[in-house]
């Protein structure tokens, strides 16, 4: 195809050389024939020299093709190659597969047949040995049963005269017996609320010599809102498991009953205000401030029977306390 283009490429420079020297003719009538034929022929050699040019790239760009395609070719025959190998591999591979695949079953399979041999060999022996022991065991139970009867006729006609003795005496001896039996259940009734009093008594002791104490003071000058006045700062805990809560409220819960004593100093100049504490929101003491434009120190105490539960707190509403000595 490139070689066809070529050709035509190189005709129409021919006609066109040809157009332009019959064009030329006809305007240098005047020029001389030598003259006429020198630029021909000058022409000609170029037009030769170009057509030289072309079919020698031609003939590059055909030798380029065939060797490109010759490559091709050689490229396709190496993946056929490697292709057939490849298959061959693969076949080679599936068939030692197979080959290993029946040899394991063929030895698993050999192996469960030995066992299933030798187990049922020792099974049989088993049964056989044992169908032997079975039956003279057997012979010896009946023997032994035999007698065992016999004693046990005896020892049960003893058993019941004795049954019908041991009757009689027992009822002769029921009446007296019931009575004692009455006595015992009296004493194990009473002997019962004893150990429960004791037992009320042991707990009061520990808990009345159980140690409880706390001395704690407020962290920063301020008023209380609420009213609670809250010791966030704690010098002392002695006794109390649940002294976070305290520290948070301001409020003593009770962990264990007893008489408790508590005082409070509370250091303000705001003056003319009361301030109580409280047990489970009840006053059971009071307290003002002084009426002198200063600080002064205000104290409340108080003795009080707590039980298990109840709170007790330093209740001051809109009084400025100061931190220091309060």
């Amino acid at each position: 195809m490139m070689m066809l283009c070529m050709i035509f490429f190189g005709l129409m420079i021919m006609r066109t050389v040809s157009s332009s020297i019959g064009s030329e003719s006809e305007s240098l009538l005047t020029c001389s024939k030598f003259h006429f034929e020198e630029k021909v022929l000058e022409k000609l050699v170029r037009l030769e020299h170009k057509v030289e040019i072309y079919e020698e790239t031609i003939k590059k760009w055909e030798n380029l093709c065939v060797s490109k395609l010759e490559k091709l070719d050689e490229v396709q025959k190496q993946s056929e190659t490697f292709f057939k190998s490849m298959q061959v591999a693969q076949v080679q591979e599936e068939i030692r597969l197979n080959k290993s695949y029946n040899e394991i079953i063929d030895g698993f399979k050999s192996q469960i047949k030995n066992e299933t041999e030798f187990y049922e060999d020792q099974m049989n022996n088993l049964f056989e040995t044992g169908s032997s022991k079975i039956q003279t065991k057997f012979q010896s139970f009946e023997e032994q049963t035999k007698l065992l009867t016999n004693n046990q006729n005896e020892m049960n006609r003893n058993v019941l005269n004795n049954v019908r003795i041991n009757i009689t005496n027992s009822f002769q001896n029921m009446e007296s017996n019931q009575n004692a039996l009455s006595d015992i259940k009296t004493f194990a009734s009473k002997l019962a609320e004893e150990g429960v009093k004791i037992k009320t008594l042991e707990r009061q002791v520990a808990d009345s010599n159980r140690k409880v104490a706390v001395t704690a003071c407020v962290s920063s000058a301020q008023t209380f809102s609420g009213g609670v006045v809250k010791f966030p700062t704690v010098y002392l805990n002695l006794g109390i498991k649940d002294i976070a809560t305290f520290k948070t409220s301001g409020k003593f819960v009770c962990e264990f009953p007893g008489l408790y004593y508590i005082s409070s100093h509370l250091r303000t100049t705001t003056r003319n205000y009361s301030f109580s504490v409280k047990k489970n929101g009840v006053n059971i003491a009071y307290s003002a401030t002084d009426d002198e434009n200063h600080y002064s120190t205000n104290p409340i105490s108080a003795v009080v029977e707590l039980q298990l539960k109840d709170t007790l707190y330093v209740v001051a509403p809109s009084i400025n306390i100061d931190s220091t000595y309060s």
